[in-house]
């Protein structure tokens, strides 16, 4: 089934189509609704002429509310051909459909209802003006209180299917395990969860990050950026700066900025430009799915807290060694990151080769437990001190 057709606008007119092969039909018609409203919106007529001009306006007119209906016209059956036709081929349940006749008995009424899928079925001569008020508002009232319905199911539906993106795209992002994939990730799932149309995508520029006091870091970009300083122009600092004194997300023309807090009073943010715009349902999901990106957000602030810690830790057993020892200054400093660059040239995984370089200060760990008198001998060690040099890998080893 469609989307069920509506006018977006609270006060755009009821579309209301004519189709008769009697012009005088159409005159009277119009003349006497022309002050019609319901619900404070009044009615926007479409004339027919025949079947094929019904069809050629009930496909590029989704929002049809009714159509006033001839039996009669180049064929005995032309109305009930287009009946059948909207309601099998084009797929048209919701509106409206009212059969007029002029020739009672053309038509029976009680097998076109059921056949055809009329709601209603009048002679010509019988819709005088009160009856023909009275049809109409009957109608769209109708056509209103259907779509309401269907739109609520629908609601519910996407809002069910919405949810699903939501647990998956916060699955990714707790997978994360640095700010720089952390932000690409949501940055990327930010985008899966808007559904953005293709055309969008093709001129979609974006970029995530996180906000500290009077500043902000891009750590993930999408699209083709000159520099930082072109996406941060003074119109979008001015925009985060809206977002984060209202800690609120919010769609500025084309440019959506997404507003992620945490507890630490950080937050993560994020810029999209090139969204036409954002639906009240996405919205909401995207409130849904920001909690869990406050969670994971979190995470990742107290992993890299503790990454952080661990590593001076590490730094300062190693300065520990290192002062006990003849090294040149810095020299732990600069085996880690001559360790970190040998591991990323020679293909290791940027994770594991960032676990090594927080490892390679403690490569001479062992000498934490050698005298003294042999580490610091100014001359040539003897055997017997040269075997207890060569004890600290083993030491080392066991402090690992």
């Amino acid at each position: 089934m469609p989307n069920a057709p509506y006018p977006s606008s609270k006060l755009a007119p009821w579309k209301i189509l004519l189709v008769d092969d009697e012009p005088d039909i159409h005159d009277v018609t119009k003349l006497t609704l022309h002050r019609f409203q319901l619900d404070g919106r009044r009615l926007q007529f479409f004339d027919a002429y025949s079947g094929p001009e019904a069809k050629a306006i009930l496909s590029r007119e989704p929002d049809i509310a009714l159509v006033f209906l001839d039996v009669v016209m180049e064929a005995e059956n032309s109305g009930l051909e287009v009946a059948r036709w909207m309601r099998q081929d084009l797929k048209n349940q919701f509106t409206r459909i009212v059969l007029r006749t002029g020739q009672p008995g053309q038509a029976p009424e009680e097998s076109v209802i059921v056949d055809y899928d009329i709601n209603d079925y009048k002679e010509k001569t019988e819709l005088d003006r009160t009856k023909l008020f009275t049809t109409t508002f009957a109608a769209l009232r109708a056509y209103r209180d259907i779509y309401t319905v269907e739109e609520a199911r629908r609601f519910q539906v996407t809002y069910r299917e919405g949810l699903e993106r939501v647990i998956e795209a916060s699955a990714h992002i707790y997978q994360q395990r640095n700010m720089h994939d952390f932000a690409n990730g949501l940055l990327q799932q930010v985008v899966a969860l808007l559904r953005l149309e293709k055309s969008m995508l093709l001129r979609l520029r974006g970029a995530s990050g996180v906000s500290g006091e009077n500043s902000y870091e891009v750590l993930a970009k999408i699209g083709n950026f000159d520099d930082d300083e072109q996406l941060f122009n003074q119109e979008l600092l001015e925009h985060l700066q809206q977002v984060t004194v209202n800690r609120i997300s919010h769609l500025f023309g084309d440019t959506y900025v997404g507003y992620f807090p945490n507890e630490s009073g950080k937050a993560s943010l994020l810029v999209l430009k090139g969204v036409e715009s954002v639906s009240e349902i996405d919205a909401k999901l995207l409130e849904v799915f920001s909690s869990g990106v406050a969670i994971a957000f979190d995470n990742i602030l107290l992993n890299q807290e503790i990454s952080d810690t661990q590593g001076e830790l590490i730094m300062r057993l190693g300065d520990v060694v290192e002062s006990r020892s003849s090294e040149a200054g810095n020299h732990v400093r600069r085996m880690s990151e001559i360790c970190h660059l040998i591991a990323l040239a020679s293909g290791m995984d940027p994770d594991e080769a960032a676990i090594l370089k927080q490892a390679a200060p403690m490569h001479d760990i062992g000498k934490i437990a050698t005298p003294d008198a042999v580490l610091l001998k100014p001359g040539k060690l003897d055997q017997g001190e040269w075997d207890i040099m060569k004890m600290h890998p083993e030491v080392g080893r066991g402090c690992g």
